[in-house]
């Protein structure tokens, strides 16, 4: 059995009510860290701009700590990049490997 991860396809031998059960179940899991990084992107930039003492969600800085060592927009950017593809995709790929480990 082969199951294309997040490809909307599955080429297997199983009848096809099943083959279709699995291919939604692949859809349904591939869309949380989408919309994850989605909400990031807004929420993360507002917290950078609307009182910024508080530190919401690290965007100053890591540990409640403003950052100095690039300029703070370079730095949110960065952040806005770096946290989906360090965090919410690895753990997406961890909890889906985990859920077909308990089908």
């Amino acid at each position: 059995m082969r199951i294309n991860f997040c490809a909307r396809s599955v080429t297997s031998n199983f009848p096809k009510s099943q083959a279709r059960e699995l291919r939604s179940s692949c859809l349904g899991t591939c869309r949380g860290w989408k919309y994850q990084t989605l909400t990031a992107w807004i929420v993360v930039p507002i917290n950078y701009f609307w009182r910024p003492e508080y530190d919401v969600n690290w965007a100053r800085g890591p540990f409640f700590h403003e950052q100095h060592v690039v300029p703070g927009l370079i730095y949110l950017l960065a952040y806005l990049l770096v946290v989906p593809i360090t965090v919410y995709f690895p753990t997406h790929l961890m909890l889906a490997r985990w859920a077909r480990q308990w089908r």
